[in-house]
C-alpha cells in the first residue's frame, strides 16, 4: 500500500486557471511545483492504495498509459510524497480541526522543532551567542527608530503623563468598579504614555515597556485618531514610544471615513472619540525569531499591550472596545506605512465615562 504522508498539503488555484500547483511537506518545509497530473496522482493515494490500483485509477482519470503513471508514482516515492508507512496524524491534529484552526495547525506543524533553548540549562548564553552571531550579520533594526514619524515635531510631550496615577486602584479596575471621567486631552495623553511609552531605553537590549514583550523586540506602534476630544483637535498622531510623545501625522480623515474603515471598533456599546489603531513592526521580531516565530509573536505582543490599555482605560475612567474588524489596506494607506514593513493588527475605541 502506498500513502499521502499527514503534513503532505496540496495548493490548488482556481481549477482550469493555469496549469501549476504548489506541493508542501510541512515537517520538512520543502515545497515543488508541480502540475495539475502530478496533483491528480498524488490525490489518488490519499486515502491509501496499492501501486496497481492507484495507477489504474489515476490513468483513467487523466486518460493516459499506465506506464506514464507509474514513472510518476516512482519519483513521487522517491522523495517521499507517496510512502509505504500509514500516515499518522500529529499532536492534536483533530482537536485543532473541531475548532476550525486549520491553518493555525499547519503553521504549528511546520515550525515545532524550531530551535530553541533551554533557559535552565545554560540557555541564556545561547541565546546571547546567537544574537551576537546575528548582530555582525546585520545591524538590528531594534524597536528605538520608526521611518518618518521620527523626523516629525512633537505636538504633545508625553513624558510627564507616564506617572499620572490612576483615579481608580488595580483592585476596582479588576472588578469593574471604575471612575468615572471625561476624555479630554490630558486623560488620553495618560492612557497612551502608559500603554506605549518606553520606561526605559538603556542600554538597548533592556528596553522596557508596561507590558513585556518576547525578547524585549516590541514590534508593536500606536496611533490615535481623535474625533471630539475635548481641549485636542482632531487628527491623526503617532506614539513615539522611544521618546514618549505624540506626533501628528499628515492628512486628516472623516467621521464617514472611520466608520467605514472601523467597522468593529464603531461596534463599541459608546460613541467613541479617539480609535487607538495598533500595528506591528514585522523586522524587529524577524530579526530575533527568524521566519518560523515572527507571525504569532506580534499578535502575542498586540494582544498584551491592547489588555494593557484596557486596565489602564478604566483605572483612568474612561471606557474601551478592542476589536480587529478594522480595513487594514485603506487604514495603512492613510497611515503611509507599506504593509510588507508595517502592518495594522488591531484597534481599540476610546470615550469619557460620563
Amino acid at each position: 500500500m502506498l500513502y499521502v504522508p499527514s503534513d503532505v498539503r496540496i495548493r490548488l488555484g482556481r481549477w482550469g486557471v493555469g496549469d501549476a500547483v504548489l506541493i508542501e511537506r510541512l515537517t520538512t518545509r520543502q515545497r515543488w511545483t508541480a502540475n495539475r497530473a502530478v496533483a491528480a496522482v498524488l490525490l489518488t493515494f490519499s486515502g491509501g492504495r496499492t501501486r496497481g490500483q492507484g495507477a489504474e485509477s489515476a490513468a483513467e482519470v487523466l486518460a493516459t498509459k499506465q506506464d506514464h503513471v507509474q514513472w510518476q508514482i516512482g519519483r513521487l516515492t522517491e522523495i517521499g510524497l507517496l510512502r509505504t508507512a500509514a500516515p499518522i496524524p500529529g499532536p492534536l491534529a483533530e482537536q485543532w480541526r473541531e475548532h476550525g484552526w486549520i491553518a493555525a495547525y499547519d503553521h504549528h506543524l511546520a515550525t515545532w522543532d524550531f530551535p530553541l533553548v533551554d533557559y535552565t540549562a545554560g540557555g541564556r548564553q545561547v541565546d546571547r551567542t546567537r544574537m551576537e552571531g546575528y548582530r555582525a550579520d546585520a545591524p538590528d533594526p531594534g524597536p528605538l527608530a520608526h521611518g518618518y514619524c521620527a523626523e516629525l515635531p512633537t505636538a504633545f510631550d508625553l513624558s510627564d503623563a507616564v506617572g499620572i496615577e490612576l483615579s481608580a486602584p488595580l483592585t476596582a479596575v479588576l472588578h469593574n468598579t471604575e471612575a468615572s471621567a471625561s476624555l479630554d486631552a490630558g486623560t488620553l495623553r495618560a492612557l497612551l504614555a502608559q500603554t506605549f511609552c518606553f520606561t526605559e531605553t538603556q542600554p538597548e537590549w533592556k528596553i522596557r515597556r508596561t507590558s513585556p514583550s518576547g525578547g524585549a523586540r516590541y514590534p508593536a506602534e500606536g496611533y490615535v485618531i481623535t474625533q471630539g476630544v475635548d481641549d485636542m483637535s482632531d487628527g491623526v498622531w503617532h506614539v513615539d514610544a522611544a521618546r514618549c510623545r505624540l506626533v501628528r501625522v499628515p492628512g486628516s480623515v472623516s467621521a464617514a471615513w472611520t466608520k467605514a474603515n472601523l467597522e468593529g471598533l464603531h461596534l463599541a456599546p459608546f460613541v467613541p472619540q479617539a480609535f487607538v489603531i495598533v500595528t506591528a513592526v514585522f523586522a524587529r521580531n524577524m530579526y530575533r525569531y527568524r521566519e518560523p516565530r515572527t507571525f504569532r509573536t506580534v499578535f502575542m505582543d498586540v494582544g498584551h499591550l491592547l489588555g494593557t490599555l484596557e486596565m489602564v482605560a478604566s483605572g483612568l475612567g474612561v471606557r474601551s472596545f478592542i476589536h480587529h474588524a478594522i480595513n487594514e489596506s485603506e487604514v495603512e494607506g492613510m497611515l503611509k506605512i507599506s504593509p510588507l514593513r508595517e502592518g495594522v493588527i488591531a484597534g481599540a475605541a476610546i470615550a469619557g465615562r460620563p
